[in-house]
């Protein structure tokens, strides 16, 4: 953070962040996704049985289907896990909160990077901040800042590759390429899909490379050797890591995990406009419903692609290596989850191109001109409606939406697959494609109805009118268990239940929290006007 200011502002960004995200982590952090729990288990058993056998278990039953990196930084939360893990019943939120801690941090670091990132490709103080501001608070980041999923590290490790090629570009150094290539090469090792991205960031860093080069020698091979390696080889270091785990776990250091149900009955079986219209435009997963302020990305993307011509190019291939393998894979959706979830670490690149939009709207507050007007009140309107998107996603877990529609509704004939006698592709179809079950409107509406349950009339009339009753009045039913249907899974509200002998601690503790928060955002408010980076 070498250029003037940007400590003043990273800082106090990081400090908001931590607290906002610790001020809304779950109470059921362990049990929002099983994706990120199997993570976990591995976790453990690697640190209480290294490689070795696990007594009473099946080799291959010990191990995870996913890649070791998310695993690996699980190492640090185990303590808390396990007592979490011994209190399903939430009685423990103290250490929901120190288990949220790694996916909080994880993602008020991506905050801080886009800062970063938006300042080294040429925004001001502000325009860098807002941009943080409006990828912490209004994309999909705030959400799975509450999981465990490992989406959020791989959102981190190709940041901080970028950043380091940022960083390369102004001040040519082999010490960067090498930390971009450690990075990129960590996602890699973190999911599967990221290994396609490992040729746009090492294509990216060689054509930095070649610019630095230029001259009469840049032509000689030999000059291109050492970042060659220098971004080379960690990433090979990494895939070897892969490759390795592959083995232990399998046998096979090509089985990435992927070798059972509909894995391989269906595998990349999804058409792909089928796919591509489901992470984009759909209403239950399109990515611009559930991050509206992409839209600003679509209004500066032109003048980005001026400015920053290698960069755009960088970006689109990052976006051409994942868009279409996940669109066609099965799971495209990446259910049981809030939003596109697997679209979640291309968002920041994404935003980056509506930095000159943001730009020039800070150039020219002082200006009333009718079309400037507009473009705030059209910005304004875009981030509010992001923010409330992703508090309908804080508040309430995708789950308990999705489990009331696939258990209890019955739309179709069976909620779930089976090899056998249901071999169906997408559980959710109705979820995914049907406007009237959009997550969107099914958390407004349970949210509506968990803030009637005192009153039980009230509750009964609400949980009788889902968005999609019109459709079918036989797909109306009522909740399972309606005294916990929508019910608060923050920690902090487990310290409100009578009787607790750490609900003082626990509140004193989320006063601080709050503080800090509200010194964060004052300090980056305050944040001076500056001239582009």
């Amino acid at each position: 953070m070498d250029k003037p200011g940007n400590a003043r502002v990273a800082i106090p960004l990081f400090v908001a962040f931590v607290g906002i995200y610790l001020l809304t982590a779950s109470a059921d952090v362990l049990h929002l996704t099983a994706d990120g729990r199997e993570m976990l288990d591995v976790a453990r058993r690697v640190a209480d049985h290294g490689f070795g056998e696990v007594p009473g278990t099946a080799w291959a039953d010990s191990w995870s289907r996913y890649p070791p990196g998310q695993s690996i930084l699980d190492l640090a939360i185990l303590a808390p896990a396990d007592v979490l893990a011994a209190d399903p019943a939430g009685r423990h939120p103290l250490a929901a909160l120190a288990v949220s801690c790694l996916p909080v941090l994880l993602s008020a670091l991506v905050n801080v990077l886009v800062f970063w990132c938006a300042r080294r490709l040429g925004a001001g103080l502000r325009t860098a901040a807002l941009a943080a501001g409006i990828h912490g608070l209004a994309t999909m980041q705030w959400p799975y800042a509450q999981t465990l999923f490992s989406e959020p590290a791989v959102t981190l490790a190709w940041l901080l590759a970028f950043a380091a090629l940022l960083r390369f570009r102004d001040a040519p150094s082999l010490r960067w390429l090498a930390a971009a290539g450690l990075a990129a090469g960590f996602a890699a090792i973190t999911r599967v899909t990221a290994l396609l991205a490992l040729p746009a960031f090492a294509g990216y860093g060689l054509w930095l490379a070649g610019r630095a080069l230029s001259g009469p020698d840049a032509r000689r091979p030999a000059r291109w050797v050492g970042p060659a390696l220098a971004i080379g080889v960690p990433m090979l270091a990494m895939v070897a890591v892969a490759l390795a785990f592959n083995a232990v776990r399998s046998g096979d250091a090509l089985d990435f995990g992927y070798g059972a149900g509909r894995s391989v009955t269906i595998g990349f079986g999804t058409p792909l406009l089928v796919g591509l219209s489901g992470l984009l435009l759909s209403t239950g997963k399109g990515v611009f419903f559930y991050n509206p302020t992409l839209l600003l990305s679509l209004a500066g993307a032109r003048r980005f692609a001026r400015g920053f011509r290698a960069e755009t190019v960088f970006i689109a291939v990052l976006v051409a290596t994942q868009l279409p393998v996940l669109a066609t894979w099965w799971a495209w959706h990446g259910d049981f989850a809030w939003g596109p979830r697997m679209l979640l670490p291309l968002l920041p690149f994404a935003g980056f191109l509506a930095l000159p939009f943001l730009e020039s709207l800070a150039a020219r507050t002082d200006t009333p001109r009718p079309a400037f007007r507009l473009a705030v009140l059209v910005t304004v309107a875009l981030v509010l409606s992001g923010v409330a998107v992703q508090s309908l996603g804080v508040a309430i877990r995708a789950r308990d939406f999705l489990l009331h529609v696939a258990g209890s509704t019955r739309v179709l004939e069976r909620p779930f697959y089976d090899e056998t006698s249901w071999p169906i592709r997408d559980d959710l179809v109705q979820v995914h494609f049907v406007p009237e079950f959009s997550p969107i409107a099914g958390h407004a509406w349970m949210l509506r109805c968990a803030t009637l349950r005192d009153d039980p009339e009230a509750f009964a009339a609400c949980a009788a009118s889902p968005p999609w009753a019109g459709l079918n009045p036989k797909w109306v039913a009522p909740p399972a268990d309606p005294a916990t249907w929508g019910a608060s899974h923050f920690w902090w509200a487990a310290l409100l239940e009578p009787g607790r002998d750490d609900t003082l601690p626990g509140l004193a503790l989320a006063a601080g929290l709050l503080a800090m928060t509200l010194w964060g955002l004052v300090r980056v408010m305050r944040a001076p006007r500056s001239p582009a980076a």
